[in-house]
């Protein structure tokens, strides 16, 4: 078995997608599987991933179905992870070639992973420069919500989850009614485990890199 499964829900990212592709392909750390959840792209996003697949490189799991909402596509995708740790990446960012072993290494550091849901790191702009604030303390353990509110922590951020808890944590909710809403936060998810008291580790490493995308 993997260790992760990289989830990366897209819709109409065809242009995109090939600049994930390359990035995971540069990993230093190679023990993952990659599932594109395709949420009824109308592009030629199928066939670029033909091509991925068919360089044989990494395995690279497929699924298209209608088009929904990425929150509830990439709720499906969690749901069916078989592997100890996920992550979400998008379909149109690159991630530092030891974005995964920092991630990987940093998350299996935690002894008592019952009581974390996931290793968050930083992401940064094109140029390098982070994306809102860095975490206190040189990093901490904590919930969302003191990393939020107490700490005023703020900017997108990005990391590793682990599949467990994750699982145990949506185990027999019902989304369903958030189906054609047009904008669904994760929040709506971190909220609720954060509220539990549920921890998760900041560490102060940049692990994503946003690119401009002007269509999007």
């Amino acid at each position: 078995m993997k260790k992760i499964t990289i989830i990366t829900p897209t819709y109409n990212r065809a242009k995109t997608l090939p600049k994930v592709f390359e990035s995971l392909l540069n990993q230093s750390f190679k023990d993952f599987l990659w599932v594109i959840l395709d949420d009824g792209s109308t592009d030629e996003t199928e066939e670029v991933v033909k091509k991925f697949q068919q360089e044989n490189l990494f395995e690279i799991i497929y699924k298209k179905d209608k088009n929904r909402h990425k929150f509830l596509t990439v709720l499906d995708g969690i749901k069916s992870v078989k592997t100890p740790y996920f992550m979400v990446v998008d379909s149109d960012d690159i991630y530092p070639e030891d974005a995964l072993e920092t991630l990987i290494s940093e998350v299996e550091k935690i002894e008592n992973q019952d009581n974390y849901v996931a290793v968050m790191g930083l992401s940064a702009d094109e140029n390098g420069k982070i994306v809102g604030n860095q975490y206190p303390n040189n990093g901490f353990d904590g919930s969302i919500f003191e990393m939020r509110y107490k700490h005023k922590v703020r900017g997108d951020k990005f990391g590793i989850f682990i599949t467990k808890t994750y699982q145990r944590e949506i185990s027999g909710k019902d989304y369903s009614h958030y189906e054609g809403k047009r904008y669904i936060p994760q929040s709506v998810i971190f909220n609720e485990y954060g509220a539990r008291g549920i921890k998760t580790r900041f560490v102060n490493k940049i692990v994503r890199f946003y690119l401009k995308d002007d269509d999007d």
